[in-house]
């Protein structure tokens, strides 16, 4: 069944909630938000099911999944391991070194990276990603891309990006931290927060100072999103944070 083109639904999956943004295209295109929380223990892939079932037969869907439901690694460049398949048996093994063997039981994937440099490994619970794909299925829906809130920021934030420096990836309760050098993915970090975003930020970099190539640049460009905004939507703003200290710097478009 091809998909419907008229419409795209941008579907937000946080550990308490989901929300719907969905484009009208044609002539009288529009858009249109909703968010729909978790309450009183209810199944998060119920929600999921519930919302995909009133989106229009066919549409796209493109899932935006929550830091909190992802996990991330940085998958070491060998020259021996070639495919989709065997760079992604050596990135399971990167998890299971971490997090044991509850990671044979979760969905990764795998960016492109600069040749010879890290990639960028994302793990998700199995059983989410299969209920997401069967809740589609049975809605009738076009699953159009399953994408991690940290590439979701990276991508909107690419154009803003300096080859070396911090990116952090900020929504409720979570921060995200990556350094780059020379366009490839070095470090990545993750911790949870409350509202002092920045005070995490910058415990964070200072965390990771040890660690980096080079001299720690003074700044943080920051990818900040909130996700029950049920007016507008998940909200994305970019900004540009002092790293070392408490001051913003400036504002990015």
């Amino acid at each position: 069944m091809l998909p419907r083109w008229s419409d795209v639904a941008d579907v937000r999956i946080n550990a308490d909630g989901v929300g719907v943004r969905l484009s009208h295209r044609g002539r009288h295109g529009r858009v249109t938000h909703r968010w729909s929380g978790v309450a009183d223990g209810r199944p998060l892939l119920d929600v999921v099911r519930d919302e995909l079932r009133r989106l229009p037969p066919r549409t796209p869907a493109h899932f935006r999944l929550s830091n909190h439901l992802v996990r991330y690694a940085l998958v070491p460049f060998n020259a021996m391991v070639v495919g989709t398949a065997a760079t992604q048996a050596v990135a399971r093994q990167v998890f299971r070194h971490v997090h044991g063997a509850v990671a044979d039981g979760w969905a990764i994937s795998v960016t492109t990276a600069v040749p010879g440099a890290p990639r960028v490994a994302a793990a998700i619970d199995g059983a989410l990603q299969q209920g997401l794909l069967d809740a589609a299925r049975a809605a009738h829906a076009h699953v159009a891309a399953i994408e991690p809130l940290l590439m979701t920021g990276f991508n909107a934030g690419r154009g803003h990006l300096l080859s070396t420096g911090w990116f952090a990836v900020v929504e409720p309760g979570k921060v995200v931290l990556a350094r780059t050098v020379d366009g490839a993915w070095r470090r990545i970090a993750t911790a949870r927060c409350d509202g002092h975003w920045r005070r995490t930020v910058h415990g964070l970099v200072r965390r990771e100072l040890p660690w980096i190539e080079g001299h720690g640049e003074g700044f943080c460009q920051v990818a900040l999103f909130g996700w029950a905004d049920e007016a507008n939507g998940m909200g994305l703003t970019m900004q540009v944070i002092s790293a070392v200290g408490e001051d913003e710097l400036r504002e990015a478009a």
